[in-house]
C-alpha cells in the first residue's frame, strides 16, 4: 500500500467478529481521489460489514482506517459524515412525506432547514438530474428516481468519499445506466466512490478497480477483465463445478 496520505481512503488490516463468526478478516482496501472501486462477492462475504466499519456504524476489532491521511479508526458515523464520508443504503431510507428538496436539505451542512432554498442545493440536484422535480413528494416517485434522491442526499454533505450500497438494485437497465453515468460524473469531479454491487454488468462496467471478498477476506483485486478470468473468483462464486470466466450480467 502506498503512503496513506496519497489515498482518499486507506483501510489496513481491518477485522470484525460477531461471537464465533468472523465477518471481516484482515481486509486492506485503498481508494484514490476520483477513483471508482467496486466491492463484490457472494452473499455473506462481509461487504456490508466493511461498509458499516468505514462509515462509522460499526467499530472494528482490529485494524486502522485513514481518511486523507488522518486516522479515523472507530469514529462514530456522524463524525465520519462530518469528515466527508457519504453513504446510501441497500434499502431506501427516505422521508416519503417530504419533497426531494426537503430530503436533500436534511444532509446539507450549515444551512438551517427552515431557511433552505432551492438555490442552496441546486448544484447537487442538477448533478443527479432532479432539479425540475425538486418540489415533488418523494413517496410518489418511481423507484429509480428515489434511488437518485438517496444519491443526491449523500452528495449534499459534500463528501470526499461516497459509499453506495447496491445503488442499482431494483432498477431497469435504462435506470441503472443513468445512475452509472451519474456516478462516473462524480468521480470525474474528484469524489472517490466505493460501491457494493451484485450486478456484474454494473460493477465491471463502472469501476476502475474491482475488489472481491469471500468469507470475510479480500480474495483478489484488479481490473474487470482480470477479475472475470481469475480462477479464485470463479470458484468463490460458482464452486468447482464450473470453469470459465464470470460473465458481466
Amino acid at each position: 500500500m502506498s503512503a496513506k496520505g496519497e489515498w482518499t481512503l486507506a483501510v489496513s488490516g481491518v477485522s470484525k467478529r460477531y461471537g464465533g463468526v468472523t465477518a471481516v478478516d484482515g481486509v486492506d482496501i485503498s481508494i484514490q481521489p476520483g477513483e471508482i472501486v467496486a466491492l463484490i462477492g457472494p452473499n455473506g462475504a462481509g461487504k456490508t460489514t466493511l461498509f458499516n466499519i468505514i462509515s462509522g456504524i460499526v467499530r472494528p476489532d482490529r485494524g486502522e482506517l485513514y481518511l486523507q491521511g488522518k486516522r479515523v479508526t472507530g469514529l462514530p458515523s456522524w463524525k465520519m459524515a462530518e469528515l466527508g464520508v457519504g453513504r446510501t443504503f441497500q434499502n431506501i431510507r427516505l422521508f416519503a412525506d417530504l419533497t426531494i428538496l426537503e430530503n436533500v436539505a436534511l444532509a446539507r451542512k450549515g444551512t438551517p432547514f427552515s431557511r433552505l432554498r432551492l438555490e442552496d442545493v441546486k448544484d447537487v440536484l442538477s448533478r443527479t438530474g432532479l432539479v425540475d422535480l425538486a418540489r415533488q413528494r418523494t413517496g410518489a416517485l418511481p423507484y429509480g428516481l428515489r434511488r437518485k434522491v438517496e444519491l443526491a442526499r449523500a452528495l449534499a454533505g459534500q463528501p470526499k468519499l461516497i459509499l453506495l450500497d447496491e445503488p442499482t438494485a431494483g432498477m431497469n437497465n435504462a435506470e441503472a445506466g443513468d445512475l452509472v453515468s451519474a456516478v462516473r460524473d462524480l468521480a470525474q469531479g474528484g469524489i472517490s466512490v466505493l460501491l457494493i454491487e451484485h450486478s456484474m454488468k454494473v460493477a465491471m462496467g463502472a469501476a476502475h478497480r474491482v475488489v472481491v471478498m469471500s468469507l470475510g477476506k479480500k480474495l483478489v483485486e484488479g481490473t474487470a477483465d482480470a477479475i472475470r478470468k481469475d480462477p479464485n473468483v470463479i470458484q468463490a462464486y460458482l464452486g468447482e463445478r464450473r470453469a470459465g470466466s464470470i460473465n458481466a450480467r
